[in-house]
């Protein structure tokens, strides 16, 4: 018995002083496979969709689509448009994933950082939201940050944590607004 507490007691040591963070991995069960994405809509010349997907692992990925000579009463949307109101956009974010374009990667620290918050999209998703009416950018469209979570039926659901363009605003909460800063997602505005 002293035995097998003198190798537990050495394994905690060689964890603590070994200047690693942890040498267990990080549980990202509650985290969906896609964590966060933003989606870039314009109407002001024709229509365009601009989605950037992130996973668990860091790993970005996008997906461009439009339709300059969209005429809303006749035309229908491109196929690859994503309309968070339709079921399936879910699955429509995972086919960025394994098809869209590959950007850079995000550095571990950036990557654990939005895993670590990723507990809070739930309770962010029902907070109100603060709007900056004197910070609007005409003709931009909206580009809006999402947080992904999985209720309580295990099924992902939305978070709209920011957006910026021809509107502005963020979850009315300082620890949100932070990581919406930190993130760098939306860099043209610092929410406070």
């Amino acid at each position: 018995m002293k035995r097998f507490f003198a190798v537990v007691l050495a394994l905690l040591s060689t964890l603590m002083f070994s200047g690693c963070k942890s040498a267990l991995p990080e549980d990202t069960s509650h985290i969906p496979q896609i964590m966060m994405f933003t989606i870039h809509n314009n109407w002001a010349w024709g229509i365009q969709q601009s989605v950037t997907v992130i996973d668990r692992d860091g790993n970005r990925h996008s997906q461009y689509c439009d339709n300059e000579k969209y005429d809303y009463k006749v035309d229908h949307m491109p196929d690859e448009w994503i309309d968070l109101k339709e079921d399936g956009w879910y699955e429509k974010l995972l086919k960025i994933a394994e098809n869209g374009e590959t950007g850079a990667k995000l550095s571990e620290t950036e990557a654990g950082y939005i895993r670590k918050n990723a507990r809070n999209f739930a309770g962010w998703s029902s907070l109100s939201v603060k709007e900056y009416i004197d910070a609007h950018t005409f003709d931009y469209g909206v580009k809006v940050l999402y947080g992904i979570y999985l209720d309580e039926d295990g099924e992902p659901s939305l978070a709209r944590l920011a957006c910026v363009g021809d509107t502005m605003e963020c979850v009315d909460d300082s620890d949100a607004m932070k990581f919406v800063n930190n993130t760098g997602l939306l860099s043209m505005r610092k929410f406070t």
